[in-house]
């Protein structure tokens, strides 16, 4: 008797409320198995639904879902009407962001998902459309403006598309990778076109992002339209590019493997700026390059901070869709909707990269929220937003249309369209393998010619190298000669139990100036990183007694 009430309340308890919501067609299902068993095997709670009629009553069912309680997570499968018809359908503010339902032109067909369109302000003043296309509007759940849920989408037109995308997913979190790339960031800048003083200013708060977000440990590469430059936080060094090799160049970049790829510069729906080739200009990237890629999907996250590249309700699929969609390409990119401005860029993409590599949330998704919310919010004890605030109020007045008409408190608004029309493409679930963090410490200055001990704690057994790294030197950039990190003097290693570790590293006679002390640990469990500076003297100065500079690897 016990037993039988026992096991009739079990199956009358309702089930647990769901942590993630799925939008699918009906026909889209079966694709979308391999990825149901996937999150449900890591103990998510999905709930999966079938698009809605238009915006506002997917904004309500999100909205319900939520109240339940758990609510963290939201993926869209499926394209959305082309603008011409979405136009008509969707319009909300910024804050609150609640679609109004209106009529539809005609009626959408059962493999499109709505969206949401914004109103502009400062981004028409850049030449961009009265509206935004956004998807963000629908991670806010009580109607304060900042986002509550990790949203993506995956733009799927067929089963085999979104197929797949879904296998791209589950091979990289599935897939052992011992190449070592996972340390790497790659940047792509092309050319600026704002004046040769705006460039100058736009690329010095590149540098200093890259410097202060980017922790040490990891190996950062620039790769420009018309130089080579390279890799450390804050460093530089150029070397022409040969005629037509940047695009080719490009391409490999990708293929080579990385934690993230960026691209910075000028943008359409289906390519980026143009280059001069032996043929006349030709760009840096386009759709038609797609199909050529091959072992792109070892490239977790492609961000495209440039105009249009992420247009995904223009009737033609954009670059990033394009790269999304296809079967080695990245797995997971973040572009705009819109024309971006330097401003909205500059803090979102600060954001971007501290919520990734600092705070280092489990999934991609958790990181875009995290960056969104941020990007948002005013700091008043954050010296970076304060200076680019500074930087802003002067250049913005002088670069954007119309000008005179702009105010102090446009910076709010510019951040808010910013935050609206960067999407993330792909699945918010994703588990984005990143290096742990060495705690690693290094002597402030040493004799060149000397060696010199580097001691580190991290929570991973295995093999540690230690690279001596000049600042200034090219490091990884892609295949062929870039393929050796010149930026390296010199490396040594040994193996890590235990948790703590000295390594003694040799300095080469010439050795002098300020440099980098990077360490990589690779075992059974991933990976660690961690980085210090140090000075090397040269060997007829004696090294100044004094205490050893620590520095965490995040």
């Amino acid at each position: 008797m016990f037993l039988s009430l026992l096991f009739s309340l079990l199956v009358a308890a309702p089930p647990a409320a769901p942590d993630t919501l799925v939008v699918c067609p009906a026909e889209f299902r079966a694709a979308l198995a391999p990825w149901e068993a996937l999150r449900r095997a890591q103990g998510h709670e999905l709930a999966i639904v079938d698009p809605p009629q238009d915006a506002a009553e997917l904004q309500a069912t999100i909205r319900r879902t939520a109240a339940m309680g758990r609510l963290e997570y939201l993926l869209l499968i499926g394209d959305v009407p082309d603008d011409a018809v979405q136009a008509a359908s969707s319009r909300v503010s910024l804050a609150p962001p609640v679609p109004a339902r209106e009529a539809l032109a005609e009626p959408m067909t059962p493999i499109t998902v709505p969206t949401n369109f914004v109103p502009a302000v400062v981004n028409q003043r850049w030449g961009s459309e009265p509206t935004i296309s956004s998807d963000v509007p629908f991670a806010d759940v009580n109607g304060d403006g900042l986002p509550d849920l990790a949203v993506g989408r995956i733009p799927a037109d067929s089963s085999e598309e979104l197929a797949a995308a879904i296998g791209k997913i589950i091979r990289y979190e599935q897939r052992r990778d011992e190449s070592g790339r996972e340390r790497h960031l790659t940047a792509v800048a092309g050319l600026g076109g704002f004046g040769a003083m705006a460039d100058a200013l736009i690329d010095a708060a590149g540098q200093q992002i890259i410097g202060q977000a980017v922790p040490a440990g990891y190996v950062v590469s620039l790769t420009r339209a018309n130089t080579i430059v390279a890799a450390g936080p804050g460093s530089r060094d150029a070397r022409p590019a040969g005629p037509n090799d940047f695009p080719a160049r490009i391409g490999r970049q990708m293929s080579d493997g990385c934690l993230v790829w960026a691209y910075l510069g000028h943008g359409r729906r289906t390519a980026l700026d143009d280059v001069a080739g032996p043929r006349g200009p030709e760009p840096i990237l386009s759709v038609n390059d797609v199909p050529r890629l091959r072992g792109a999907d070892r490239c977790p996250l492609a961000i495209f901070v440039a105009c249009y590249t992420g247009a995904f309700d223009a009737p033609r699929d954009s670059l990033a869709e394009e790269l999304l969609l296809a079967e080695e390409g990245p797995v997971a990119v973040i572009a705009a909707s819109r024309v971006s401005m330097p401003y909205g860029n500059t803090i979102f993409g600060y954001e971007l990269l501290r919520a990734s590599l600092a705070d280092r949330p489990e999934t991609i998704g958790a990181a875009m929220r995290l960056a969104q919310q941020r990007t948002l919010t005013p700091r008043t004890d954050d010296s970076m937003r304060k200076s680019f605030d500074t930087l802003a109020m002067t250049l913005s007045p002088l670069l954007q249309r119309g000008g005179p008409r702009w105010k102090p408190e446009d910076l709010a608004t510019e951040r808010a369209e910013h935050v609206a029309m960067y999407q993330l493409f792909g699945d918010p679930l994703m588990r984005w393998r990143r290096p742990g963090p060495i705690k690693l410490t290094a002597p402030p200055e040493v004799v060149a010619g000397a060696t010199f001990e580097v001691e580190g704690q991290s929570d991973l057994d295995g093999n540690c190298v230690i690279e001596l790294a000049r600042i200034g030197t090219p490091a990884t950039g892609g295949a062929g000669d870039d393929a050796v990190d010149k930026s390296v003097l010199v490396s040594a290693s040994a193996p890590v139990r235990g948790g703590k570790f000295r390594i003694a590293v040799p300095l080469p006679a010439d050795a002098a100036g300020r440099l980098t002390v990077r360490a990589y640990l690779r075992g059974e469990g991933g990976s660690a990183v961690g980085g210090a500076s140090l000075v090397v003297l040269p060997a007829a100065e004696r090294a100044a007694p004094a205490g050893a500079v620590e520095a965490v690897g995040r």
